[in-house]
């Protein structure tokens, strides 16, 4: 064709593309499950075949809810949806979604099978050990998300709770919220780091912040020495009234560091099928680690993350983690993953693993090399050729009978001999 990119824009779009075949995609913001649920709809056509006119359809009325749970109460604290499409001659596409926390939940379209190439899709979440549980005595858990910039202590202990309009400074002038909860409606009138900083001030010990809209409060409040945590709209409804009267009584729980954690994943390949895309897993059905994090100096905070290696480079944000500690982690079995972790300037990286179900593994992070070793985690590889030679030596951590990995200091910052 003599113009490949022509756009008309007449009630609908067309497009003069040459022919071949193409991966078509969008993605909707819909309705979520609930009234104030919010959804992300990813729709996918791997294989459009052009010979001539053609109409593509892609209706988020057909896509499917990702339904995925942890056997403990747990939170996303990560989702991911990755895809790759390789063609019949060699090329490839691949698009990837990290799912802002905001969205509730999250559908994909069901695709036909792919009769070239191939189409792969992996779903990828992290559960973890909820960061704040929010109870009513007699009512159903408060689900919350913590904002960004909260401080958050150890501890569990039962709060008198008090709603105080919009939070802004002036809402607290004829209240008392010291060593109290503090309930408040969102609204754009204030904004988050002034409605944290205002319940602060007036000595609250937690902000719960009842969100006005659809979807999962997301803000970043701080630094905030306090918790602050959003509700969603009507379960946040609920709590205000009841807040109101005076006699609202909440049992709160903060755990800074997640002491287990869920990393799960779920791969199509060649097509999304049209059903439930439903994912429970049981304990048995998955593999344990026992990870501990040593730490020989004093206690300070790090940070690490478990990635899959279904397609690289793979996508994902370290979290916290407190060092020295202990974890339980739990890994879809037979997904290849790698992982790393940080403590100040040692970093521990492990090459690519997969786990067997029902199998128990420890791994020891950070822990004295008593046995150094050559390993595959780094991508510089020991190597010859002619006059040339290369050697890569991690001699920070060892490398285990499980999982290989090594670790590395920055350069000079402890003394260094080595002899070949």
């Amino acid at each position: 064709m003599s113009d490949p990119w022509l756009f008309t824009v007449d009630g609908e779009m067309t497009l003069r593309l040459p022919s071949g075949t193409y991966t078509v995609e969008s993605s909707l913001v819909v309705p979520g499950e609930r009234p104030d649920a919010l959804g992300l709809a990813v729709l996918v056509d791997p294989e459009t075949v052009l010979s001539g006119d053609t109409e593509v359809a892609l209706d988020a009325r057909k896509a499917r809810l990702l339904d995925t749970t942890a056997p403990q109460p747990s939170q996303d604290r990560q989702r991911k949806l990755d895809y790759t499409v390789t063609y019949a001659n060699g090329d490839s596409f691949r698009d990837a979604y990290a799912v802002s926390p905001r969205y509730d939940d999250i559908y994909v379209t069901p695709t036909d099978q792919v009769t070239q190439g191939s189409f792969t899709m992996v779903n990828r979440w992290r559960k973890g050990e909820p960061q704040l549980s929010v109870d009513v005595p007699g009512l159903p858990p408060v689900d919350v998300t913590v904002q960004r910039g909260s401080t958050l202590t150890a501890g569990q202990e039962t709060l008198p709770a008090v709603y105080v309009g919009t939070g802004a400074a002036a809402d607290y002038a004829t209240l008392d919220v010291r060593g109290k909860a503090v309930v408040v409606t969102r609204s754009d009138a204030v904004s988050a780091m002034d409605r944290a900083a205002a319940a602060a001030a007036a000595g609250a010990k937690l902000l719960l912040v009842v969100n006005d809209g659809v979807g999962v409060l997301n803000e970043s409040v701080g630094p905030s020495p306090i918790p602050v945590a959003g509700v969603r709209r009507d379960a946040g409804a609920q709590l205000i009234e009841l807040a109101k009267t005076g006699t609202l009584q909440l049992i709160t729980k903060q755990v800074p560091y997640a002491s287990y954690v869920y990393d799960l994943t779920r791969t199509y390949a060649g097509q999304v099928p049209d059903q439930a895309l439903s994912y429970h897993p049981a304990r048995e059905d998955l593999a344990r680690i026992d990870a501990r994090y040593y730490n020989v100096t004093e206690a300070k905070q790090g940070g690490g993350y478990r990635y899959d290696l279904t397609f690289k480079p793979s996508l994902g944000i370290p979290e916290r983690e407190w060092y020295p500690g202990t974890r339980t982690e739990w890994v879809t079995p037979d997904q290849v993953w790698a992982e790393s972790h940080v403590q100040g300037t040692w970093t521990d990286v492990a090459n690519g693993h997969a786990y067997a179900k029902g199998s128990t593994t420890r791994l020891d992070w950070f822990a004295p090399a008593i046995r150094p070793a050559f390993n595959r985690a780094f991508a510089v590889q020991n190597s010859r050729w002619r006059d040339y030679m290369t050697i890569n030596v991690q001699t920070w951590s060892p490398s285990a009978d499980v999982l290989e990995h090594g670790g590395y200091l920055d350069w000079g910052s402890v003394p260094v001999n080595m002899k070949l």
